[in-house]
Protein backbone atom coordinates (compact mmCIF):
# COMPACT_ATOMS: atom_id res chain seq x y z
CA UNK A 1 0.00 0.00 0.00
CA UNK A 2 1.47 3.58 -1.01
CA UNK A 3 1.89 5.73 2.10
CA UNK A 4 -0.82 7.96 2.73
CA UNK A 5 -0.62 11.77 4.29
CA UNK A 6 -2.58 13.65 6.48
CA UNK A 7 -3.98 16.84 5.19
CA UNK A 8 -1.91 19.63 6.83
CA UNK A 9 -1.55 17.63 10.22
CA UNK A 10 -0.87 19.35 13.48
CA UNK A 11 2.31 19.70 14.99
CA UNK A 12 1.91 16.71 17.13
CA UNK A 13 0.72 14.37 14.13
CA UNK A 14 3.26 15.55 11.95
CA UNK A 15 6.19 14.68 14.96
CA UNK A 16 5.01 11.04 15.05
CA UNK A 17 4.73 10.85 11.53
CA UNK A 18 8.31 11.82 11.19
CA UNK A 19 9.57 9.89 14.03
CA UNK A 20 7.56 6.68 13.80
CA UNK A 21 6.79 6.58 9.85
CA UNK A 22 3.46 6.87 8.32
CA UNK A 23 1.65 3.74 9.23
CA UNK A 24 -1.83 4.51 8.66
CA UNK A 25 -4.12 7.83 9.71
CA UNK A 26 -6.80 9.02 11.24
CA UNK A 27 -9.64 8.91 8.88
CA UNK A 28 -10.64 12.80 10.55
CA UNK A 29 -7.29 13.93 9.26
CA UNK A 30 -7.21 13.10 5.63
CA UNK A 31 -9.04 16.06 4.39
CA UNK A 32 -9.78 18.70 7.22
CA UNK A 33 -7.19 20.09 9.90
CA UNK A 34 -7.55 22.84 12.83
CA UNK A 35 -5.94 26.40 12.50
CA UNK A 36 -5.65 29.35 14.88
CA UNK A 37 -9.00 30.16 16.38
CA UNK A 38 -9.78 26.88 16.06
CA UNK A 39 -11.17 27.33 12.53
CA UNK A 40 -11.50 24.04 10.37
CA UNK A 41 -10.15 24.20 6.96
CA UNK A 42 -11.19 20.97 4.93
CA UNK A 43 -11.33 19.38 1.63
CA UNK A 44 -13.83 18.97 -0.63
CA UNK A 45 -14.10 14.91 -1.70
CA UNK A 46 -16.14 13.67 -4.34
CA UNK A 47 -18.69 11.22 -2.69
CA UNK A 48 -18.17 13.57 0.18
CA UNK A 49 -17.03 11.86 3.99
CA UNK A 50 -18.95 9.34 3.06
CA UNK A 51 -15.90 7.84 0.83
CA UNK A 52 -13.55 7.86 4.16
CA UNK A 53 -15.72 5.50 6.11
CA UNK A 54 -14.47 2.31 4.79
CA UNK A 55 -12.11 0.73 7.09
CA UNK A 56 -8.62 1.68 5.27
CA UNK A 57 -9.57 4.22 2.90
CA UNK A 58 -7.25 4.31 -0.23
CA UNK A 59 -6.56 8.09 -0.31
CA UNK A 60 -4.61 7.83 -4.02
CA UNK A 61 -8.42 6.84 -5.38
CA UNK A 62 -10.39 9.59 -3.17
CA UNK A 63 -10.69 12.42 -5.95
CA UNK A 64 -10.77 15.99 -4.93
CA UNK A 65 -13.91 17.56 -5.63
CA UNK A 66 -13.44 20.71 -7.55
CA UNK A 67 -16.99 22.76 -7.47
CA UNK A 68 -16.83 25.98 -5.12
CA UNK A 69 -14.40 27.93 -4.13
CA UNK A 70 -12.52 25.74 -1.51
CA UNK A 71 -8.92 26.23 -2.70
CA UNK A 72 -9.04 30.34 -3.09
CA UNK A 73 -11.28 30.31 0.73
CA UNK A 74 -8.43 28.42 1.95
CA UNK A 75 -6.36 30.61 1.05
CA UNK A 76 -7.77 33.33 1.92
CA UNK A 77 -8.12 32.24 5.22
CA UNK A 78 -4.34 31.36 5.41
CA UNK A 79 -3.46 34.92 4.69
CA UNK A 80 -5.93 36.67 6.96
CA UNK A 81 -4.43 34.34 10.41
CA UNK A 82 -1.28 34.10 9.57
CA UNK A 83 -0.57 37.16 6.63
CA UNK A 84 1.30 38.95 9.35
CA UNK A 85 3.53 36.43 11.00
CA UNK A 86 6.99 36.31 10.35
CA UNK A 87 8.07 34.01 7.99
CA UNK A 88 4.23 34.42 5.77
CA UNK A 89 5.88 35.87 3.15
CA UNK A 90 8.22 33.45 2.56
CA UNK A 91 6.45 30.33 3.06
CA UNK A 92 3.12 31.43 1.62
CA UNK A 93 4.16 31.18 -2.69
CA UNK A 94 5.00 27.98 -2.18
CA UNK A 95 1.48 27.09 -0.12
CA UNK A 96 -0.24 28.61 -2.99
CA UNK A 97 1.24 27.18 -5.74
CA UNK A 98 0.14 23.43 -4.05
CA UNK A 99 -3.12 24.54 -3.43
CA UNK A 100 -3.45 25.90 -7.00
CA UNK A 101 -1.78 23.03 -8.86
CA UNK A 102 -5.07 21.07 -10.61
CA UNK A 103 -2.85 18.17 -11.66
CA UNK A 104 -3.59 17.02 -7.63
CA UNK A 105 -6.23 14.90 -8.42
CA UNK A 106 -6.55 13.03 -5.30
CA UNK A 107 -6.86 14.11 -1.68
CA UNK A 108 -3.28 11.72 -1.34
CA UNK A 109 -1.70 13.45 -3.70
CA UNK A 110 -2.90 17.00 -2.20
CA UNK A 111 -1.73 15.77 1.37
CA UNK A 112 2.03 14.14 -0.30
CA UNK A 113 2.76 17.23 -1.96
CA UNK A 114 1.74 19.72 1.31
CA UNK A 115 3.80 16.89 3.54
CA UNK A 116 6.65 16.92 1.00
CA UNK A 117 7.13 20.76 1.02
CA UNK A 118 6.94 20.87 4.66
CA UNK A 119 9.84 17.88 5.09
CA UNK A 120 12.19 19.55 2.62
CA UNK A 121 11.73 23.27 3.78
CA UNK A 122 12.44 22.21 7.49
CA UNK A 123 15.82 20.08 5.98
CA UNK A 124 14.92 17.95 8.99
CA UNK A 125 17.61 15.27 7.90
CA UNK A 126 20.42 18.18 8.30
CA UNK A 127 18.63 19.74 11.32
CA UNK A 128 19.19 16.09 13.18
CA UNK A 129 22.82 15.77 12.39
CA UNK A 130 23.25 19.83 13.76
CA UNK A 131 20.72 18.54 16.78
CA UNK A 132 23.10 15.67 17.33
CA UNK A 133 26.55 17.96 17.22
CA UNK A 134 24.57 20.51 19.80
CA UNK A 135 23.55 17.84 22.26
CA UNK A 136 27.59 16.67 22.59
CA UNK A 137 29.41 19.75 22.83
CA UNK A 138 26.39 21.91 24.93
CA UNK A 139 24.03 19.42 26.64
CA UNK A 140 20.60 21.06 27.27
CA UNK A 141 20.81 23.56 24.86
CA UNK A 142 18.89 22.04 22.99
CA UNK A 143 16.16 21.11 24.96
CA UNK A 144 15.54 24.34 25.99
CA UNK A 145 15.50 25.26 22.22
CA UNK A 146 12.60 23.09 21.88
CA UNK A 147 10.84 24.15 24.44
CA UNK A 148 11.18 27.54 23.27
CA UNK A 149 9.72 27.44 20.09
CA UNK A 150 6.96 25.00 21.72
CA UNK A 151 5.88 27.64 23.40
CA UNK A 152 5.42 30.34 20.37
CA UNK A 153 2.83 27.94 18.70
CA UNK A 154 -0.20 25.59 19.69
CA UNK A 155 0.80 22.18 18.75
CA UNK A 156 -2.52 20.85 18.07
CA UNK A 157 -2.97 22.97 15.32
CA UNK A 158 -1.89 23.02 11.91
CA UNK A 159 2.10 22.23 10.78
CA UNK A 160 1.15 25.62 9.20
CA UNK A 161 1.11 27.75 12.27
CA UNK A 162 4.68 26.31 13.35
CA UNK A 163 5.52 27.33 9.44
CA UNK A 164 4.41 30.57 9.09
CA UNK A 165 5.06 32.07 13.36
CA UNK A 166 8.70 29.88 13.42
CA UNK A 167 10.16 29.20 9.67
CA UNK A 168 12.53 26.97 9.54
CA UNK A 169 12.89 26.58 13.37
CA UNK A 170 9.79 24.87 13.61
CA UNK A 171 12.00 22.20 13.27
CA UNK A 172 13.14 21.97 16.51
CA UNK A 173 9.93 21.01 17.38
CA UNK A 174 10.18 17.85 15.73
CA UNK A 175 13.97 16.49 16.79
Amino acid sequence: MTTQYPFAPSAEIFRTLISQGVSGISKNNAARTVIEGGKILSVPLEGGSACLKHRNPDLYRIRISDHGRWRQEHLGTINAIYGKSPYFAYIYPEIEKIYLERSHGTIGEFNESLFSFVKNFLDLDGVCGSARQMETSNPGRLAELKNEFATKVNLNNSILEALFRLGKNAAFLFI
